[in-house]
């Protein structure tokens, strides 16, 4: 994995996130990936489990999603990024500014095995 590799697959998580496209963030992932949203959340598994979590939090719940990420490091397989994201809540179309972190490890295709996301959240 380069860094221009893993920036190309922020971005398309970005695209997929301001989309509200289940599928296409499906697509990042390897059919058996996991997906740690947070520390303590058990994670989603499989590529299934993970369109399933999209559906039911970006793709309903969140609107005007701007998304923008840095690679900090990439090392092997494993990619580091900071990133940032807002958009409006929905219901109650409360602004939303999310600051975090990644670290993404991914397979010899390309797709991502194992995600892991920690952020601070924000009503703006």
């Amino acid at each position: 994995m380069t860094g221009e590799q893993f920036a190309a697959w922020l971005r398309a998580y970005g695209l997929a996130w301001a989309g509200g496209d289940a599928a296409g963030a499906g697509a990042l992932f390897a059919e058996d990936a996991e997906y740690h949203a947070g520390p303590w959340a058990a994670p989603a598994r499989g590529r299934a489990a993970i369109e399933a979590l999209w559906a039911a939090g970006a793709g309903r719940t969140h609107r005007d999603v701007e998304y923008d990420a840095t690679v900090v490091a990439v090392h092997q397989a494993t990619g580091v990024a900071h990133w940032h994201a807002t958009f409006t809540q929905v219901p109650g179309e409360r602004r939303v500014e999310l600051d975090g972190v990644l670290v993404a490890a991914f397979g010899d295709d390309g797709r991502c095995a194992v995600l892991r996301e920690w952020w601070h959240r924000r009503e703006v």
